[in-house]
């Protein structure tokens, strides 16, 4: 996602550099990885057999939201970008969006 979110956000010159945008958002995603998986009772198999990390506390939630604002944030510069519809309401929508579906977002920005 870093990879796809980074050239969304260089193509429309929201930051100057692919390398910047990239290296934000990576490393933003390490530290609320690192952040859910340390401790192992965290991780369980998923009904597919996967390994399902779940949230630990109430710090987890508020890096994970973190996240989701900051991409909702330049979701909407999209939005004004390309002269749609933005503020209040759509902000909550994109954050949601984020939130549930992280890449489908980020790949429809494309």
């Amino acid at each position: 996602p870093a990879i796809r979110l980074a050239d969304n956000v260089s193509t429309i010159g929201l930051l100057r550099s692919f390398w910047l945008a990239f290296t934000i958002f990576l490393g933003f995603e390490l530290i609320v990885g690192f952040e859910q998986t340390e401790p192992e009772e965290e991780i369980s198999l998923g009904m597919d057999g996967t390994q399902v990390v779940l949230l630990d506390g109430p710090q987890d939630l508020v890096l994970w939201t973190i996240l989701a604002v900051i991409n909702a944030s330049f979701r909407q510069e999209l939005r004004h970008k390309f002269k749609m519809t933005q503020g209040g309401t759509t902000f909550f929508q994109d954050c949601l969006l984020h939130c549930c579906c992280g890449c489908c977002a980020i790949t429809q920005e494309a």
